[in-house]
């Protein structure tokens, strides 16, 4: 049997956040990475389409950190099997949007639930 190992972190946010805060992350890459401008903007294209996927369709979007991986890798091998010929673009874009979820602009942008790891009594 396989072991995975399991976050415990959601993510909790409006789409108007989404919005705000895929525009800073795209920003601030094409300031580090400016050859992957192009890469980046497929990526914030195709962010609508995977919160369609998660069936994310609501004003605000609730998903764990392991769903969001499993059903990336889900998406990608669905984009892969309609799209052959864009293999390398897919898992590319797959690739951003992950980093998008694991970056820091997502935590600044508070879009981000992680379990409290103890209680305390009053």
């Amino acid at each position: 049997m396989k072991k995975t190992k399991t976050s415990n972190t959601s993510y909790v946010f409006s789409q108007a956040t989404l919005n705000i805060a895929i525009d800073e992350w795209i920003e601030n890459e094409q300031e580090k990475h400016p050859e992957k401008e192009d890469a980046l903007l497929i990526a914030k294209a195709a962010l609508p389409w995977f919160m369609l996927h998660l069936k994310q369709t609501e004003s605000i979007c609730m998903f764990s950190d392991d769903v969001m991986i499993s059903e990336m890798d889900s998406w990608k091998d669905l984009q892969i099997a309609e799209y052959p010929k864009q293999k390398q673009r897919i898992e590319e874009t797959c690739k951003l949007l992950k980093a998008f979820f694991h970056s820091e602009v997502v935590l600044q942008h508070k879009m981000v639930v992680s379990p409290l790891h103890s209680f305390t009594h009053l």
